[in-house]
């Protein structure tokens, strides 16, 4: 075997090498992801559910998230099914469907997503409504 033959098929075997090992890398990186993705159903939901929620979440790696950025989105109906869409689109596992009235909190640590909660429900509280009726479709606090 020539060594032009050798050249290309070690360099095949390192691409291809690579190839498997960003695949598998990718792979988890989505296992991973999949285990901050939740979802609910609720009779009525309310701004002190989804905040509650999402600060237990916190709380519990309140030390890791320590000197980090981190702030709370609730994402109104439209913007919920579309963060639902993206997270399908990125691969992301999801075992529920987002349609009808359903709204999603999110936690971002660093602007990178680290927890998202979708709840489907019947009745949205006046709190909620007030906080979406001025036309904004997404709500946002710091969490100190």
């Amino acid at each position: 075997m020539s060594v032009t033959k050798i050249a290309i098929i070690s360099v095949a075997v390192a691409v291809g090498g690579f190839l498997i090992i960003k695949r598998l890398l990718s792979e988890n990186m989505v296992s991973e992801k999949r285990k901050k993705i939740v979802s609910i159903n609720v009779d009525e939901v309310n701004y002190d559910m989804l905040v509650s929620d999402i600060k237990n979440v916190y709380q519990n790696s309140a030390t890791a998230y320590q000197g980090q950025r981190c702030k709370i989105q609730i994402l109104n109906n439209i913007p919920t099914v579309k963060m639902y869409s993206i997270l399908k689109n990125e691969g992301q596992s999801l075992s529920f469907k987002v349609e009808g009235n359903c709204i999603s909190v999110v936690l971002f640590v660093n602007e990178e997503i680290e927890y998202v909660k979708f709840y489907s429900y019947k009745l949205m509280d006046k709190g909620l409504r007030d906080i979406f009726s001025s036309g904004r479709d997404i709500f946002e606090q710091e969490i100190d």
